[in-house]
């Protein structure tokens, strides 16, 4: 099997460290496999799916989607009660709508401490604040995204692990 560059898509020899095209360094195939290996193992020991029934994962995709929404754990729970599926998606809702709610907090006093005590420190303390913030947004949309495609997929940082 022929290898190629990445980078510019030169053909390479098995041996190759570097591409002798435009010189940019190659992963050893070996170690590179190892990573994706470990990626794989890692997302399938955080796939829950199989815990629930599908009958109860098709009736409550929408129910599951809310509970990411911010204050949707309410729609979540008037939509399906007793839903397991929906239950697991609700409980990473509000695991993730406390940090949400601190970061906000947070922003909006020191945004206005920094608008008083020190203008100049305004802009810089949004934007350190911005990083927190898209972690957390990149998270709603993950977990939005996972439910409605019927999946039980623990989130990174706030899905624990159920007993």
């Amino acid at each position: 099997m022929m290898r190629y560059c990445g980078n510019c898509g030169a053909v390479l020899r098995e041996e190759s460290l570097y591409c002798p095209e435009c010189g940019v360094k190659l992963y050893n195939r070996s170690r590179w496999e190892r990573i994706k290996r470990m990626q794989t193992r890692l997302l399938r020991s955080m796939d829950e799916t199989w815990r629930f029934e599908e009958e109860d994962i098709g009736e409550n995709r929408l129910a599951s989607f809310f509970a990411y929404l911010p204050l949707g754990g309410i729609v979540s729970r008037l939509l399906s009660k007793s839903s397991p599926f929906a239950r697991f998606h609700r409980a990473q809702g509000w695991r993730l709508l406390l940090p949400e709610a601190i970061l906000l907090a947070l922003g909006l006093l020191l945004g206005a401490l920094s608008d008083l005590l020190f203008p100049s420190l305004t802009r810089p303390i949004r934007v350190i604040l911005m990083i927190p913030g898209a972690v957390l947004l990149a998270l709603l949309i993950a977990g939005c995204v996972i439910s409605f495609k019927g999946k039980a997929v623990r989130l990174p940082f706030i899905g624990k692990k159920e007993k």
